[in-house]
């Protein structure tokens, strides 16, 4: 995999865990070039290798509720935290701050990438919000920027 990584065979990679993961470019391009929609979840600091015109990304943000309603939503979920590599928990106030301050901070830096935002305050409704627009992406045209029409 890393001969894979420096030869650019992936569209993002990383490693999480001790583990190395990563996203191929040819598995997306098949998809893409068959006419599907490929929906990825990456790590937002690969935004700026996913948004060329070979893979012409429509992005969708999709970030959590205010503090409140996060904090309210998770907890009558029993959301679980995986942040301590041995066990599930509880996510702390502290670590729903944190959600909400990473989530500041990749649309102040990317935000200009996004296509359309939708907020996670239901997931009911934010994955039917997400399957409209995948569905809007596969079948009406979209604007993409000139420079990757020529």
């Amino acid at each position: 995999m890393e001969q894979d990584i420096s030869e650019g065979k992936f569209i993002e990679h990383g490693e999480y865990k001790g583990n190395l993961y990563g996203t191929s470019a040819e598995s997306v391009e098949t998809i893409v070039n068959s006419g599907r929609v490929c929906v990825l979840s990456p790590h937002w600091q690969a935004l700026k290798m996913l948004r060329t015109p070979r893979l012409r990304p429509y992005i969708v943000f999709i970030k959590p509720p205010p503090l409140e309603t996060l904090i309210e939503t998770r907890t009558a979920a029993n959301a679980r935290s995986t942040f301590d590599k041995d066990c599930s928990r509880a996510f702390t106030e502290e670590e729903f701050a944190d959600i909400i301050r990473s989530s500041n901070r990749i649309n102040f830096l990317y935000g200009y990438m996004f296509d359309e935002e939708i907020v996670n305050q239901d997931l009911a409704t934010a994955l039917t919000q997400l399957l409209k627009m995948a569905w809007r992406v596969q079948s009406e045209p979209l604007w993409v920027p000139a420079a990757w029409v020529q």
